[in-house]
Protein backbone atom coordinates (compact mmCIF):
# COMPACT_ATOMS: atom_id res chain seq x y z
CA UNK A 1 0.00 0.00 0.00
CA UNK A 2 1.06 3.52 -1.06
CA UNK A 3 1.85 5.65 1.71
CA UNK A 4 -0.15 9.23 1.12
CA UNK A 5 1.87 11.12 2.81
CA UNK A 6 5.14 10.15 1.67
CA UNK A 7 4.43 8.98 -1.84
CA UNK A 8 2.77 12.09 -2.99
CA UNK A 9 2.44 15.43 -3.46
CA UNK A 10 -0.04 18.04 -3.79
CA UNK A 11 0.00 18.42 -7.83
CA UNK A 12 -1.98 15.51 -9.63
CA UNK A 13 -4.43 15.29 -6.77
CA UNK A 14 -7.18 14.13 -9.00
CA UNK A 15 -8.75 10.80 -9.85
CA UNK A 16 -10.95 9.51 -12.75
CA UNK A 17 -13.06 6.54 -13.72
CA UNK A 18 -14.66 6.06 -16.48
CA UNK A 19 -16.93 3.17 -17.72
CA UNK A 20 -17.30 2.26 -21.92
CA UNK A 21 -19.63 -0.33 -22.79
CA UNK A 22 -17.74 -2.56 -25.39
CA UNK A 23 -19.13 -4.66 -28.55
CA UNK A 24 -17.20 -7.75 -29.47
CA UNK A 25 -15.44 -5.68 -32.33
CA UNK A 26 -14.35 -3.20 -29.66
CA UNK A 27 -12.98 -5.53 -27.22
CA UNK A 28 -10.82 -6.75 -30.27
CA UNK A 29 -9.63 -3.50 -30.92
CA UNK A 30 -8.67 -3.18 -26.95
CA UNK A 31 -7.12 -6.60 -27.22
CA UNK A 32 -4.84 -5.43 -30.05
CA UNK A 33 -3.63 -2.33 -28.68
CA UNK A 34 -2.97 -4.43 -25.07
CA UNK A 35 -0.67 -6.66 -27.77
CA UNK A 36 0.64 -3.14 -28.87
CA UNK A 37 -0.21 -4.73 -31.89
CA UNK A 38 -1.60 -1.26 -33.31
CA UNK A 39 -0.94 2.00 -34.87
CA UNK A 40 -1.79 3.73 -31.71
CA UNK A 41 -0.01 1.99 -29.13
CA UNK A 42 3.72 1.94 -31.12
CA UNK A 43 3.06 5.77 -31.15
CA UNK A 44 2.32 6.40 -27.43
CA UNK A 45 5.61 4.10 -26.72
CA UNK A 46 8.15 5.94 -24.78
CA UNK A 47 9.97 3.40 -22.89
CA UNK A 48 10.29 -0.47 -22.82
CA UNK A 49 8.76 -2.01 -19.93
CA UNK A 50 6.10 -4.85 -20.15
CA UNK A 51 2.77 -4.31 -18.92
CA UNK A 52 1.22 -5.61 -15.67
CA UNK A 53 -1.47 -7.64 -16.16
CA UNK A 54 -4.32 -9.50 -14.79
CA UNK A 55 -5.50 -13.02 -16.47
CA UNK A 56 -4.01 -11.89 -19.87
CA UNK A 57 -4.49 -10.11 -23.04
CA UNK A 58 -6.56 -12.54 -25.05
CA UNK A 59 -9.44 -10.53 -24.15
CA UNK A 60 -11.90 -12.19 -26.28
CA UNK A 61 -11.07 -15.83 -25.42
CA UNK A 62 -11.28 -14.52 -21.66
CA UNK A 63 -14.26 -12.96 -22.08
CA UNK A 64 -15.98 -15.91 -23.47
CA UNK A 65 -14.28 -18.18 -20.59
CA UNK A 66 -15.86 -15.92 -18.20
CA UNK A 67 -19.47 -15.85 -19.58
CA UNK A 68 -19.23 -19.44 -20.38
CA UNK A 69 -23.02 -21.25 -19.49
CA UNK A 70 -24.07 -17.69 -18.40
CA UNK A 71 -27.14 -15.96 -19.81
CA UNK A 72 -27.92 -12.45 -21.11
CA UNK A 73 -30.49 -10.50 -23.01
CA UNK A 74 -30.40 -11.16 -26.48
CA UNK A 75 -30.84 -7.37 -27.45
CA UNK A 76 -27.70 -6.43 -25.51
CA UNK A 77 -24.99 -5.48 -28.39
CA UNK A 78 -22.53 -4.31 -25.79
CA UNK A 79 -21.87 -7.00 -23.50
CA UNK A 80 -18.17 -5.99 -21.90
CA UNK A 81 -17.31 -2.67 -19.67
CA UNK A 82 -14.30 -1.33 -20.14
CA UNK A 83 -13.34 0.36 -16.63
CA UNK A 84 -10.38 3.06 -17.56
CA UNK A 85 -8.72 4.25 -14.20
CA UNK A 86 -6.89 7.69 -13.60
CA UNK A 87 -5.06 7.76 -10.81
CA UNK A 88 -3.64 10.74 -8.99
CA UNK A 89 -0.06 11.79 -11.05
CA UNK A 90 0.84 12.89 -7.83
CA UNK A 91 1.27 8.91 -6.80
CA UNK A 92 5.42 8.68 -7.07
CA UNK A 93 5.70 5.30 -8.53
CA UNK A 94 9.14 4.89 -7.53
CA UNK A 95 9.16 2.16 -5.06
CA UNK A 96 8.68 -1.87 -6.28
CA UNK A 97 4.96 -2.79 -6.18
CA UNK A 98 3.64 0.68 -6.51
CA UNK A 99 2.19 -0.21 -10.11
CA UNK A 100 1.01 -3.39 -8.97
CA UNK A 101 -1.15 -1.34 -6.02
CA UNK A 102 -2.88 0.72 -8.73
CA UNK A 103 -3.87 -2.57 -10.95
CA UNK A 104 -4.90 -3.98 -7.27
CA UNK A 105 -6.92 -1.39 -6.32
CA UNK A 106 -8.54 -0.90 -9.70
CA UNK A 107 -9.55 -4.25 -9.83
CA UNK A 108 -11.32 -4.30 -6.06
CA UNK A 109 -13.19 -1.25 -6.86
CA UNK A 110 -14.65 -3.06 -9.79
CA UNK A 111 -15.31 -6.04 -7.90
CA UNK A 112 -16.77 -4.01 -5.28
CA UNK A 113 -19.42 -2.08 -7.32
CA UNK A 114 -19.91 -4.75 -10.06
CA UNK A 115 -20.92 -7.73 -7.32
CA UNK A 116 -17.88 -9.35 -6.43
CA UNK A 117 -17.40 -11.33 -10.23
CA UNK A 118 -16.94 -9.51 -12.70
CA UNK A 119 -13.13 -8.67 -13.78
CA UNK A 120 -11.73 -11.23 -16.36
CA UNK A 121 -8.68 -9.08 -17.50
CA UNK A 122 -7.18 -5.84 -16.11
CA UNK A 123 -4.13 -3.94 -17.81
CA UNK A 124 -1.78 -1.00 -16.81
CA UNK A 125 0.90 -0.13 -19.37
CA UNK A 126 4.26 0.58 -18.16
CA UNK A 127 5.82 1.89 -21.90
CA UNK A 128 3.75 4.94 -21.78
CA UNK A 129 4.12 8.52 -20.42
CA UNK A 130 1.26 7.99 -18.35
CA UNK A 131 1.66 5.33 -15.91
CA UNK A 132 -1.02 5.99 -13.46
CA UNK A 133 -4.17 4.53 -15.77
CA UNK A 134 -5.34 1.34 -15.61
CA UNK A 135 -7.91 -0.90 -17.96
CA UNK A 136 -10.33 -3.04 -16.38
CA UNK A 137 -12.57 -5.53 -17.95
CA UNK A 138 -15.71 -6.96 -16.85
CA UNK A 139 -18.82 -8.40 -17.34
CA UNK A 140 -20.46 -8.75 -14.03
CA UNK A 141 -22.32 -11.90 -13.55
CA UNK A 142 -25.36 -12.36 -11.11
CA UNK A 143 -28.06 -14.89 -10.46
CA UNK A 144 -31.87 -14.08 -11.53
CA UNK A 145 -34.54 -15.60 -9.88
CA UNK A 146 -37.33 -16.03 -12.74
CA UNK A 147 -40.27 -18.48 -12.84
CA UNK A 148 -38.21 -20.88 -14.25
CA UNK A 149 -35.75 -21.00 -11.05
CA UNK A 150 -32.69 -19.77 -10.66
CA UNK A 151 -30.21 -18.77 -13.26
CA UNK A 152 -26.58 -17.01 -13.73
CA UNK A 153 -26.63 -14.20 -15.91
CA UNK A 154 -24.39 -10.78 -17.17
CA UNK A 155 -25.55 -7.08 -17.72
CA UNK A 156 -22.90 -4.42 -17.69
CA UNK A 157 -24.42 -2.32 -16.15
CA UNK A 158 -26.69 -4.57 -13.81
CA UNK A 159 -25.18 -3.09 -10.80
CA UNK A 160 -24.81 0.82 -11.67
CA UNK A 161 -28.29 1.38 -11.42
CA UNK A 162 -28.18 0.58 -7.93
CA UNK A 163 -25.50 2.42 -7.24
CA UNK A 164 -27.31 5.80 -8.78
CA UNK A 165 -30.07 5.44 -5.80
CA UNK A 166 -27.20 5.99 -3.42
CA UNK A 167 -25.78 8.61 -5.19
CA UNK A 168 -29.29 9.89 -6.02
CA UNK A 169 -28.98 13.54 -4.20
CA UNK A 170 -25.78 14.49 -6.43
CA UNK A 171 -27.80 13.02 -9.62
CA UNK A 172 -30.37 15.22 -8.91
CA UNK A 173 -28.48 18.37 -8.18
CA UNK A 174 -26.80 18.05 -11.48
CA UNK A 175 -29.78 17.11 -13.87
CA UNK A 176 -31.73 19.88 -12.71
CA UNK A 177 -33.66 18.53 -10.15
CA UNK A 178 -34.64 14.99 -11.91
CA UNK A 179 -33.47 11.65 -11.15
CA UNK A 180 -31.83 9.19 -13.89
CA UNK A 181 -30.40 5.93 -14.13
CA UNK A 182 -28.68 6.46 -17.66
CA UNK A 183 -25.23 6.80 -18.63
CA UNK A 184 -24.24 9.80 -17.58
CA UNK A 185 -25.99 9.41 -14.15
CA UNK A 186 -24.32 6.23 -13.79
CA UNK A 187 -20.93 7.83 -14.61
CA UNK A 188 -21.95 10.41 -12.00
CA UNK A 189 -22.16 7.52 -9.77
CA UNK A 190 -19.39 5.60 -10.13
CA UNK A 191 -16.86 8.73 -10.31
CA UNK A 192 -18.43 9.63 -6.77
CA UNK A 193 -17.86 6.12 -5.63
CA UNK A 194 -14.10 5.76 -6.93
CA UNK A 195 -13.59 9.05 -4.76
CA UNK A 196 -14.64 7.52 -1.41
CA UNK A 197 -13.29 4.45 -2.51
CA UNK A 198 -9.72 6.25 -2.51
CA UNK A 199 -10.62 8.36 0.09
CA UNK A 200 -12.17 5.67 3.02
CA UNK A 201 -10.11 2.20 1.95
CA UNK A 202 -6.85 3.82 1.04
CA UNK A 203 -6.19 6.62 3.31
CA UNK A 204 -5.47 9.08 -0.17
CA UNK A 205 -5.54 13.13 -0.19
CA UNK A 206 -7.93 13.31 -3.28
CA UNK A 207 -9.32 16.47 -4.79
CA UNK A 208 -13.10 16.45 -5.95
CA UNK A 209 -12.57 15.75 -9.99
CA UNK A 210 -14.27 19.01 -11.49
CA UNK A 211 -18.10 18.77 -12.72
CA UNK A 212 -19.01 18.46 -16.09
CA UNK A 213 -21.46 21.47 -17.28
CA UNK A 214 -22.60 19.20 -20.30
CA UNK A 215 -22.87 15.63 -21.10
CA UNK A 216 -19.86 15.59 -23.42
CA UNK A 217 -17.13 13.33 -23.48
CA UNK A 218 -14.66 15.60 -21.65
CA UNK A 219 -11.84 13.03 -21.94
CA UNK A 220 -9.45 13.00 -25.14
CA UNK A 221 -7.15 10.37 -26.37
CA UNK A 222 -3.29 11.29 -25.29
CA UNK A 223 -3.01 11.85 -28.80
CA UNK A 224 -5.39 13.73 -29.49
CA UNK A 225 -5.05 15.43 -26.23
CA UNK A 226 -1.43 15.75 -27.12
CA UNK A 227 -2.36 17.44 -30.54
CA UNK A 228 -4.69 19.83 -28.78
CA UNK A 229 -2.21 21.00 -26.39
CA UNK A 230 0.56 21.54 -29.32
CA UNK A 231 -2.43 23.62 -30.97
CA UNK A 232 -2.74 25.87 -28.25
CA UNK A 233 1.11 26.10 -27.46
CA UNK A 234 1.42 26.90 -31.30
CA UNK A 235 -1.53 29.76 -31.03
CA UNK A 236 -0.08 31.37 -28.03
CA UNK A 237 3.11 31.38 -28.99
CA UNK A 238 1.79 32.62 -32.44
CA UNK A 239 -0.30 35.16 -30.01
CA UNK A 240 3.05 36.19 -28.09
CA UNK A 241 4.97 36.90 -31.74
CA UNK A 242 2.00 39.10 -32.78
CA UNK A 243 2.65 41.47 -29.21
CA UNK A 244 6.73 41.39 -29.72
CA UNK A 245 6.34 42.54 -33.06
CA UNK A 246 3.31 44.90 -32.07
CA UNK A 247 5.76 46.16 -29.41
CA UNK A 248 8.57 46.55 -31.82
CA UNK A 249 6.25 48.56 -33.86
CA UNK A 250 5.42 50.79 -30.78
CA UNK A 251 8.76 51.08 -29.91
CA UNK A 252 9.94 52.04 -33.29
CA UNK A 253 7.44 54.36 -33.62
CA UNK A 254 8.47 56.12 -30.11
CA UNK A 255 12.12 56.21 -31.44
CA UNK A 256 11.07 57.94 -34.64
CA UNK A 257 9.45 60.35 -32.88
CA UNK A 258 11.98 60.52 -30.21
CA UNK A 259 14.58 61.40 -33.04
CA UNK A 260 12.44 63.78 -34.91
CA UNK A 261 12.08 65.73 -31.33
CA UNK A 262 15.35 65.55 -30.87
CA UNK A 263 15.72 67.35 -34.33
CA UNK A 264 13.47 69.64 -33.38
CA UNK A 265 14.94 70.46 -30.17
CA UNK A 266 18.59 70.64 -31.93
CA UNK A 267 17.22 73.20 -34.25
CA UNK A 268 15.48 75.37 -31.67
CA UNK A 269 18.68 75.42 -29.53
CA UNK A 270 20.50 76.48 -32.44
CA UNK A 271 17.85 79.75 -33.05
CA UNK A 272 18.09 80.07 -29.54
CA UNK A 273 22.14 80.48 -29.78
CA UNK A 274 21.92 81.92 -32.70
CA UNK A 275 19.01 84.61 -30.97
CA UNK A 276 22.42 85.23 -27.87
CA UNK A 277 24.34 85.78 -30.30
CA UNK A 278 22.57 88.62 -31.82
CA UNK A 279 20.94 89.69 -28.25
CA UNK A 280 24.97 89.86 -27.23
CA UNK A 281 26.03 91.79 -30.11
CA UNK A 282 23.08 94.19 -29.81
CA UNK A 283 23.86 94.75 -25.88
CA UNK A 284 27.66 95.72 -26.87
CA UNK A 285 26.62 98.10 -29.75
CA UNK A 286 24.25 99.46 -26.94
CA UNK A 287 27.28 99.79 -24.80
CA UNK A 288 29.28 101.36 -27.14
CA UNK A 289 26.78 104.35 -27.86
CA UNK A 290 26.45 104.62 -24.11
CA UNK A 291 29.87 105.00 -23.56
CA UNK A 292 30.36 107.64 -27.11
CA UNK A 293 27.50 109.24 -25.34
CA UNK A 294 29.22 110.42 -22.35
CA UNK A 295 32.60 111.06 -23.97
CA UNK A 296 30.41 113.23 -26.34
CA UNK A 297 29.12 115.02 -22.67
CA UNK A 298 32.19 115.51 -21.78
CA UNK A 299 33.61 116.95 -24.26
CA UNK A 300 30.85 119.18 -24.24
CA UNK A 301 31.18 120.61 -20.91
CA UNK A 302 34.08 121.34 -21.33
CA UNK A 303 34.17 122.83 -24.67
CA UNK A 304 30.85 124.64 -24.56
CA UNK A 305 30.20 128.49 -24.84
CA UNK A 306 26.86 130.37 -25.40
CA UNK A 307 27.80 131.07 -28.85
CA UNK A 308 28.99 127.93 -29.98
CA UNK A 309 26.25 125.10 -31.41
CA UNK A 310 23.77 123.34 -29.08
CA UNK A 311 23.88 120.37 -27.19
CA UNK A 312 21.77 118.43 -29.14
CA UNK A 313 23.04 119.59 -32.47
CA UNK A 314 26.77 117.80 -30.86
CA UNK A 315 24.99 115.10 -30.13
CA UNK A 316 22.94 114.51 -33.44
CA UNK A 317 26.39 115.18 -35.17
CA UNK A 318 28.34 112.56 -33.00
CA UNK A 319 25.76 110.31 -32.49
CA UNK A 320 25.38 109.94 -29.29
CA UNK A 321 21.43 110.91 -29.22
Amino acid sequence: MLDPMGDTDRLGHKCSVRLEALDMQGLGAMERHGKRADGKARRRRVRDADPLVHGGLNLRELFERHVKGVRRNAAQKKPVGHLLFQFPTGLKLEREGHEKWLLDAAMAFAQRTCGGNAVFAARTDRDEKNRHTVDVFIAPRYVKTTKAGEAEWTAVSRFHRPLCRRHADEIRRRHGGSFSEGPRAQGMALQSEFLGYLREEWQLDIDDKAEKASPEPDRDEPEVYAAKRMREANAAEARARAEREAADRRIGEADRIARERGRELDSTRAKLRAASAELAEAEAEVERLREAKERVEAWLRGKWSPSGPTREAVLARYGGG
